[in-house]
């Protein structure tokens, strides 16, 4: 309640924010060390500990590590017998009705098994870790550590951003952007569920936001920096490499890419023009020739991720893209509603996703973004704000505009190519959230003269984003799985024993 308090009335929150006053840098970094310290509490709650050893682990952090060091990219573990005497491998009904032994969600080509999943986190973390100390990391600590990482840059990102879009705004705004963008990501959701999914989706989301801080860095100035956009444009290529689908967020370095080539052609800046080129292709180049090697090492081909050989619940190979799952996915991402109940941790999630017939993978712990933070509800004022927007800064619309088509893209590729479920919030949330930022600091703006009308706004929204974090923060300590109750029991009884005085 203090930080509320003082969020709300000391003095500096009401400064023009500036990266070289001592007091803003301090207030933030103290932000980012309490939610990195908070990263890791959900996290080894989820996890029940970080367990460390020389002899034990999961397939990904232990046999994948084992066949890499052995020079292989396959799995060393034999198919079972009826699984390779099977006419078609790959169809779950068969499988179950045949009883087939096999590993759920890994791939399978030509008699042996793959990992389906990047193996960047493994080339990256768990191979040079098992080789430096001996032991084999624990994904919950690797989901951690991306976490981590990802939460920092988070931070980073939004307050350069926030400040190059509109250089006047003031230090409140910032921290409000920041605490928005750290709480509503889905950062905390996937950490207190660690399992390679998560840890996949955590690798990403950190290599997307490295990649977008940096790139934002290069071109923070009307000279860009092609040290910095080389390394943006590197961790947005090996974001790819870590979730195929985030290629879909390299858009973003699109229409400003273009602007900035244009404005070179113009000026006749040869030297400058193949600077820009090379700082952009040759990252993305590198990377798409180490997965395509890595693609043809495993499947014989350069183009093959290992979708349609995943042995799930669907048959990748005859599934298609589904154009009617389309409406349930969104609804499930976007609104699917909660229940506020007395019972901790008080987010219970409802079953309420439209009829679909056909199978369509969801969870029941989903809750959409929309409803957890009832502020985005603003991106609907966006056709009304168009002109006032386009004339007050035309950049600023084009941003707003660009980062939620980009968002709305990679939510429907999701939707079609996997399924709905909490964890895949993670790649395109922040984009949601980035956009309601921006939209409410443009009505922000545009009543700035009125001191009644801005003293009110800014409760109105301050309040918004602090329950915002309050049901992004109770709705993580479901997750997907409930982890922290099952591996942490004790804990987690303490804590709801604690809170729930009345019980």
């Amino acid at each position: 309640m203090l930080s509320v308090y003082l969020l709300f009335n000391l003095k500096t929150f009401d400064e023009i924010y500036d990266k070289n006053n001592p007091t803003h840098k301090y207030i933030l970094q103290l932000i980012g060390v309490l939610f990195v310290f908070l990263v890791y509490v959900y996290a080894i709650n989820g996890a029940g500990r970080f367990e460390f050893s020389k002899t034990q682990g999961d397939i990904y952090n232990k046999t994948l590590v084992d066949s890499l060091i052995n020079g292989k990219v396959n799995l060393d573990i034999e198919p079972t017998e009826e699984l390779m005497n099977m006419e078609d491998p790959y169809d779950f009904t068969a499988r179950e009705h045949e009883n087939v032994g096999y590993l759920y969600d890994y791939a399978y080509y030509n008699g042996n098994y793959y990992v389906y999943f990047s193996v960047l986190p493994a080339l990256t973390l768990f191979l040079p870790f098992k080789l430096i100390t001996g032991y084999y990391l624990p994904i919950s600590f690797a989901c951690f550590i991306y976490g981590a990482i990802g939460a920092v840059f988070t931070l980073l990102f939004t307050k350069d951003i926030l400040k190059k879009l509109f250089p006047n705004i003031t230090f409140r705004w910032v921290t409000f952007g920041a605490l928005f963008m750290m709480f509503s990501n889905f950062v905390l959701f996937n950490v207190t569920t660690s399992r390679v999914y998560e840890l996949v989706s955590l690798m990403g989301y950190m290599l997307v936001m490295i990649g977008m801080y940096f790139v934002l860095k290069a071109w923070y100035e009307d000279k860009t920096n092609y040290k910095y956009l080389s390394i943006g444009c590197l961790s947005l290529a090996l974001a790819v490499w870590a979730r195929p689908n985030l290629l879909i967020v390299s858009l973003l370095l699109v229409p400003i890419g273009i602007e900035k080539l244009i404005n070179l052609l113009k000026n006749k800046q040869n030297k400058e023009i193949l600077k820009l080129i090379l700082s952009v292709a040759i990252p993305y180049l590198i990377v798409a020739v180490g997965v395509m090697i890595y693609n043809y090492l495993r499947f014989d081909s350069i183009f093959e991720f290992g979708a349609r050989y995943q042995l799930t619940s669907n048959n990748m190979g005859k599934l298609g893209y589904r154009i009617s799952t389309i409406p349930i996915g969104i609804w499930h991402y976007l609104f699917n509603p909660f229940q506020m109940l007395a019972t901790f941790p008080f987010i219970h999630s409802v079953d309420s996703n439209p009829l679909y017939i056909g199978y369509y993978g969801s969870t029941l712990k989903g809750v959409g973004i929309f409803s957890l933070n009832i502020v985005m509800y603003s991106l609907f004022l966006l056709p009304l704000l168009r002109k006032r927007i386009q004339q007050k800064n035309k950049r600023i619309w084009n941003t707003i505009i660009a980062i939620t088509i980009v968002g709305i893209t990679m939510m429907i590729a999701v939707i079609l190519c996997a399924a709905s479920y909490g964890r895949y919030s993670l790649d395109f949330a922040w984009m949601f959230v980035l956009s309601t930022i921006l939209i409410l600091l443009c009505i922000y703006d545009f009543i700035k003269e009125h001191d009644f009308a801005k003293k009110i706004f800014e409760i109105v929204v301050g309040a918004c984003i602090i329950l915002s974090i309050f049901f992004n923060s109770l709705e993580s300590i479901n997750s997907e799985r409930n982890f922290f109750k099952v591996f942490n029991n004790t804990r987690y009884h303490k804590v709801k024993s604690s809170i729930c005085f009345w019980e």
